[in-house]
């Protein structure tokens, strides 16, 4: 944009080991991760220090 920076929208795909996936970051930026079930879902949510979490039930 010729009146600032601009960073394009990424998303990342991993593991819950990546750095990604443990820090917040401010821009527009999106982690998605697979899980098995909600048990292990709910342990990938719970692994991380800082987190915002959401789910929609189906």
């Amino acid at each position: 944009m010729a009146n600032g920076y601009y960073v394009q929208p990424t998303i990342f795909e991993g593991t819950n080991d990546m750095r990604v996936f443990q820090e917040e970051i401010f821009g527009p930026v999106l982690a998605v991760t697979t899980f098995k079930d909600d048990e292990e879902a709910m342990a990938l949510a719970n692994d991380i220090i800082w987190s915002w979490c959401w789910r929609l039930d189906a």
